[in-house]
């Protein structure tokens, strides 16, 4: 790299004093500590340092110019407009060819490849603070290299000490030597600020780490360093958090780089790379992540599966939440014996805990964690019997009691998720204990629910009718000011899915509601709903599954409606309605949209076949009304 032969000389000549590192005496620790002003005499050399770094020829002014900023102007004390002017002064050019040189291997660049690293990823961690600059093409290609920095530090570093150990062998020169003449910048996570100089961060490494990450199961030297590891994280994090930024990262490996470091229990891998990796496998492009990389992924979900078994209760707790965001999407079929068993580990575990006393808050994270579980691998792996039903009993006074509430009362964003999970776990009961009840065949169970006998076959339904009973109270409250709100959705869902099963319960209170559920699904079929909330989050949720349509409500409501309407009692009520126009406008705008795909091969709609159905319920029943 040009000029790094110079960045050594020019770097090394102002070594920094104790209290340029850490606010000692006369280092103005407290105002650093308040993130206070720039006295006069820091903003005098502030703004030298600026012209010297606009002005500077060569790699070595820039450096050192960017050194003086850091150790007199704490980035803590910096404005907005000043950190611009600074970033636009260095650009992203100098850093990313440091990384460049650093991961080439030149050996022409007067600086071993560890330091190269060091100064690159602080001065790109630094520069990614400022969105525009996360989002600048120049620092996205760098993209791959930071990614294989923390998939691979220890290769680098190995690289490294291989090339020390030749220089020492023909210079007869000791390794430190270089290290304590050699210092670069580096950059504090939290921060932005540029404070350690390269050879304080080596020395630490040698020296082992304090952290709970660093020193665990290897080496340090086999270990990346962790101010480099924050760096890095800190920089794929800022381009996360970009609008493009997860297809940024996707585009250029993250999933396999990430996977990596975590499986190698790289430095900060558990800390920062999960969190980054959540974060790519949330919303719509968990789909197209899991369809992409299903081996890397099936693999990182093993090992999350075996140290969630492994932790200790508190730490369980908290892993819950985290467990559920590695598990695949909806619909990805993983064939993996391996994953299976891992999950029949993991069901192990829950059982005790569900079988417990444990608070709402506690409860919560495990009931969501279950009814993803059974999402991946229906009842097979549950358990037996008697935990099945229990399971579903925990799952229904849960929604008992957050949905039994007088009315004006808000759920919480918390509470709301917890009882969607406790809505699959209840959508998953009704559909094995109702085909247990109509049908004992002497066939072998295929999960544990369905060797439930005829007994706790009655009590699940018991449970899950008092459970159903507070959803038709509580939608017995929306206003349809709330009719595009996704909990409501889920709610009536849920309902539709229980109606859809259960014909000769609740017979009074499901008529009652027959004006809110015709209500609900005219109000989104012809758009007069306040939707844009459902559009929006149909949308985040999945790419793969459509934009909504309007049609989903009355999707889930007609096989109620065929029900019902073969019924004299609730038939009369769906009359005064006008139901049957309802379905009408339904059929039509489906069969316009198959219309719409000509050309293109067709399977069978189901929702258009019920809905013909209902209709001949009404045309047998009601001649007069159809004439």
């Amino acid at each position: 790299m040009a000029d790094a032969a110079d960045t050594t000389a020019a770097v090394s000549s102002t070594p920094p004093g104790k209290e340029e590192q850490g606010g000692g005496e006369g280092g103005g620790g407290s105002d650093r500590e308040a993130g206070g002003a720039l006295t006069d005499a820091q903003t005098e050399v502030l703004e030298k340092c600026l012209h010297a770094l606009r002005h500077a020829k060569n790699d070595s002014h820039t450096l050192a110019a960017l050194l003086l900023i850091t150790r007199l102007c704490p980035a803590s004390q910096l404005d907005k407009p000043t950190l611009r002017r600074i970033f636009e002064a260095v650009g992203l050019n100098l850093p990313a060819r440091l990384l460049v040189t650093a991961v080439r291997g030149h050996d022409n660049s007067g600086l071993p490849p560890h330091e190269l690293l060091s100064l690159g990823t602080a001065l790109l961690a630094a520069l990614s603070t400022d969105p525009d600059m996360a989002s600048h093409p120049q620092l996205l290609t760098t993209i791959p290299l930071l990614l294989g920095i923390i998939a691979n530090g220890p290769a680098i570093q190995q690289r490294e000490a291989a090339q020390e150990q030749k220089q020492e062998g023909e210079m007869g020169q000791s390794p430190d030597c270089k290290t304590q003449s050699a210092e670069g910048v580096n950059t504090d996570s939290n921060s932005a600020s540029v404070t350690k100089s390269t050879g304080e961060v080596k020395t630490s490494g040698q020296k082992g780490d304090d952290s709970s990450e660093a020193g665990k199961e290897t080496s340090p030297s086999s270990k990346l360093d962790e101010a480099m590891a924050a760096d890095c994280y800190q920089i794929l994090t800022a381009v996360c958090a970009l609008p493009r930024g997860p297809d940024q990262l996707l585009s250029r490996g993250a999933i396999p780089a990430l996977c990596k470091a975590v499986e190698q229990n790289q430095t900060f891998s558990r800390k920062k790379g999960l969190a980054l990796l959540g974060c790519l496998l949330s919303g719509k492009t968990k789909d197209k992540v899991w369809s992409k990389h299903p081996a890397e992924l099936c693999t990182l979900l093993v090992r999350l599966s075996k140290d969630f078994c492994q932790a200790k209760d508190q730490t369980r707790l908290d892993m819950c939440a985290q467990l559920v965001q590695f598990l695949p999407a909806v619909g990805v079929s993983i064939e993996s014996e391996e994953l299976k068993g891992a999950v029949a580990c993991v069901w192990g575990v829950l059982r005790p805990m569900l079988q417990a006393k444990l608070t709402p808050r506690q409860i919560g994270p495990i009931l969501v964690l279950s009814a993803c579980l059974l999402d991946l691998y229906g009842w097979e792996l549950v358990g037996p019997p008697k935990f099945c039903c229990l399971l579903v009993n925990r799952a229904c006074v849960e929604v008992r009691m957050g949905l039994e509430e007088p009315p004006g009362n808000e759920l919480s964003p918390e509470l709301q998720h917890t009882l969607t999970g406790c809505y699959r776990i209840m959508e998953a009961a009704i559909e094995q204990a109702c085909c247990q009840g109509v049908s004992q065949t002497s066939a072998p169970p295929q999960s544990s629910i369905t060797s439930l006998s005829l007994q706790q076959s009655r009590q699940v339904l018991g449970v899950l009718e008092e459970a159903f009973s507070a959803l038709m109270y509580h939608l017995q409250q929306v206003d349809p000011s709330r009719y595009g709100d996704p909990f409501i959705f889920a709610t009536f869902r849920s309902l539709c899915s229980w109606l859809a099963e259960e014909t000769s319960c609740l017979k009074e209170e499901v008529t009652g509601l027959l004006p809110f559920l015709i209500s609900y699904s005219r109000s989104h079929l012809q758009g007069e709903s306040p939707e844009q909330g459902l559009s929006e989050w149909m949308a985040d949720m999945s790419e793969e599954r459509g934009a909504w349509t309007g049609k989903e409500a009355l999707r889930y409501l007609l096989p109620a409606l065929c029900h019902l309407s073969a019924e004299e009692g609730p038939r009369k009520v769906l009359l005064t309605l006008d139901t049957p126009a309802l379905l009408v406008d339904f059929l039509s705008q489906s069969w316009s949209s198959l219309k719409g795909k000509s050309g293109i091969a067709l399977i069978r709609d189901p929702s258009m076949e019920t809905a013909c159905s209902a209709l001949l319920n009404f045309t047998v029943t009601e001649p007069e009304r159809v004439r």
